[in-house]
């Protein structure tokens, strides 16, 4: 071979040289390509886990809004039925003071009076009409002895 065909040689080797670096190079490009290939899709993996994750914070949140409601609801009853007692409380202490001052009569209900048309005939004039103005008249024995009057 002639000097044209030793200058093809080392054309064809800086030539074989350049294309195993292409080579070279497409081989890492293509790991590195496979590499941004799988986290992508652990990327959409993790993006499509963290939206079922928000799915389920929104499904809890709304649960708990709906137990929060509930909670209050049943806080505003019972802080009524306290204001109830409380209120009851009182009546029944009013009640007491304004009986505080009151005639009792022992033997007669509270309510006597709803079925007694006149409580002051009954209780007022009810003795005088049993009383007998002349007393006993066969009996002298309460008035005494005669020197004692």
């Amino acid at each position: 071979m002639t000097a044209s065909g030793g200058k093809f040689d080392a054309v064809l080797t800086k030539m074989d040289a350049k294309m195993d670096d292409l080579l070279k190079a497409k081989a890492d490009q293509e790991v590195k390509l496979n590499s941004i290939l799988q986290k992508l899709e652990n990327l959409e993996v993790s993006q499509k886990k963290t939206t079922d994750d928000v799915k389920d914070l929104k499904q809890s949140y709304g649960y708990l809004e709906e137990q929060v409601t509930e909670v209050k609801s049943n806080i505003a009853v019972k802080a009524t039925r306290m204001e109830l007692a409380k209120l009851e409380k009182k009546i029944d202490d009013i009640k007491n003071r304004s009986k505080r001052n009151n005639i009792v009569i022992w033997g007669l209900r509270e309510d006597a009076e709803k079925e007694q048309d006149s409580l002051e005939l009954f209780f007022f004039f009810g003795p005088l009409l049993l009383w007998k103005p002349y007393g006993n008249q066969g009996h002298r024995g309460d008035e005494g002895t005669p020197h004692e009057r």
